[in-house]
């Protein structure tokens, strides 16, 4: 799955909708609101921080390779993210603590094609085999 997103906050929900459908045709469901949020949150700081104006577009990219599901999310900025330590009062500033905590892996590589980068997330979708249920 690759989707195109025009540089506006306003596509996110788009983009959540379209992720979350694509992963209950995959029956991955067990990684889906993980993976939703995680990217959503990627999506919007590409959108913030990444982007140069409204006519910029961002690159989100979903597949299956083994026993992970990979997403990525491309921006035309070179700036990678960073760790904020957001204070308790803060509104925003926390969402890469946010990914961190949800996927099993993330990182940043150069774009594919171009100027940019491509931030990525990875789920583990083994089964959790003697993992006990809280």
């Amino acid at each position: 799955m690759q989707a195109a997103i025009p540089a506006r906050l306003s596509e996110i929900s788009g983009v959540r909708h379209r992720l979350r459908e694509q992963l209950h045709d995959w029956k991955l469901d067990s990684v889906m609101d993980g993976a939703v949020i995680a990217t959503s949150e990627l999506v919007a700081n590409a959108v913030v921080h990444g982007c140069h104006g409204a006519n910029d577009v961002v690159t989100m990219t979903a597949r299956c390779a083994g026993e992970q599901l990979l997403i990525t999310v491309e921006d035309s900025s070179q700036q990678r993210p960073q760790l904020r330590g957001a204070p308790c009062e803060a509104e925003s500033g926390r969402g890469l603590e946010l990914v961190g905590a949800l996927a099993d892996g993330w990182g940043v590589m150069p774009a594919q094609e171009g100027i940019g980068k491509r931030v990525w997330l990875a789920f583990d979708l083994r089964p959790q085999a003697g993992r006990i249920a809280p």
